[in-house]
């Protein structure tokens, strides 16, 4: 089975998808010719990966330029933008993220240009075919990283204390801000309750960052139970991080699939969740406690999202700070009730890279 796929190789959210593909495609012994995005080739954060994995992802990067066909079939895991229109091979196909309400006709005109594209979210789903995608959309679940996500029967933190957790680059899309603020209205000091933050956008330089963070702390010192822990780089560290939290908090305003929080519930962790685009594919009222839309406002921040361009033009979804407030109280209680969400683990077989695989695999050989 012969196979041209083009991706990101490293640790940001693009490539632990591609990572997850690419390890059930060696499972199944399928070995194609890969194309590293931007020559790029950055596995350190895999730190749980096989030998075999990293054997055959050098002998598929080395490989490609050689022995790649243009009729071989391509799969493309890519930005709708940054070059997705240029294709290795046909036919072909895209594995693309997407958040907002609506795609631009620069966005549609690209993927109508392949054969079939696949999505992570029903909402994206939705999206593409009312904004006038003629093509085949097929949703995907998947985002359960066996290899690197496992329980740890560790302790971390001594005493009665809560542990909540926001797993996420900084972003106005996801309304960081707002979420550690409202937490710390509530329980900000109390000592029955600590926020660890993994806030860090590896986009933002150093000085941005430490505007961000006084701006979100109000310029005064962090509350005594509130911890910032920084860029993890290895995926172990954040399986730390998962293994660390009791209640997972996801506000964003938009997500294509929100892979920190879907493996936290999937570990049987206890979430409060945004019930908006891609969490409602996931999340629901048995495995999370859910906060519902109040609106939507747009998305644009000046920096990932700006008005009057070709791409990622739209609306993200709010929430208002009372219903917040009571999801907070919802959790907690939850938690004390039950320590394990164990109907969450379920995450860990109904969104898994085998299920995922498969379906890819299904659409584009038809067997």
């Amino acid at each position: 089975m012969e196979l041209n796929l083009e991706c990101a190789v490293n640790s940001l959210s693009y490539g632990q998808i591609a990572y997850g593909v690419l390890n059930e495609l060696y499972e199944r012994n399928i070995f194609p010719n890969i194309f590293a995005r931007m020559n790029q080739v950055e596995i350190g954060a895999f730190d749980k990966a096989s030998d075999r994995y990293k054997e055959q992802l050098k002998i598929g990067i080395s490989k490609s330029y050689l022995n790649y066909k243009k009729t071989t079939p391509y799969l493309n895991i890519w930005h709708i933008h940054g070059g997705s229109w240029a294709k290795v091979s046909e036919p072909s196909y895209l594995l693309t993220f997407h958040e907002l309400d609506s795609l631009t006709p620069s966005e549609v005109n690209i993927i109508n240009s392949y054969n079939k594209v696949f999505v992570t979210s029903n909402y994206s789903k939705q999206v593409f075919e009312d904004s006038g995608v003629t093509v085949p959309v097929i949703y995907i679940p998947m985002g359960f990283d066996s290899t690197h996500v496992y329980k740890l029967n560790r302790p971390y933190l001594t005493g009665q204390a809560t542990v909540w957790s926001i797993i996420g680059k900084y972003e106005n899309r996801k309304h960081t801000k707002r979420a550690i603020q409202g937490w710390i209205k509530m329980y900000g000091n109390n000592p029955l309750h600590r926020l660890h933050l993994f806030i860090t956008n590896p986009f933002f330089k150093q000085e941005q960052m430490n505007q961000v963070f006084a701006e979100i702390f109000n310029n005064a010192p962090l509350p005594s139970n509130v911890t910032l822990l920084g860029y993890q780089p290895t995926n172990s560290l954040m399986n730390d991080a998962f293994n660390a939290t009791d209640i997972i908090i996801d506000m964003s305003g938009a997500e294509a699939l929100s892979l920190p929080s879907l493996n936290c519930v999937a570990l049987g962790k206890h979430a409060l969740i945004h019930n908006c685009t891609a969490m409602k594919d996931w999340a629901n009222s048995e495995n999370a406690v859910l906060v519902e839309p109040s609106g939507i406002i747009p998305v644009y921040d000046g920096m990932f999202f700006r008005p009057n361009e070709l791409f990622n033009q739209g609306n993200i979804y709010t929430w208002s700070d009372s219903d917040y407030a009571t999801g907070l109280k919802n959790v907690y209680s939850r938690w004390l009730q039950n320590k394990t969400n164990e109907v969450g683990k379920k995450l860990s077989e109904t969104h898994s890279y085998k299920i995922g695989v498969d379906i890819i695999l299904k659409e584009i050989y038809g067997n």
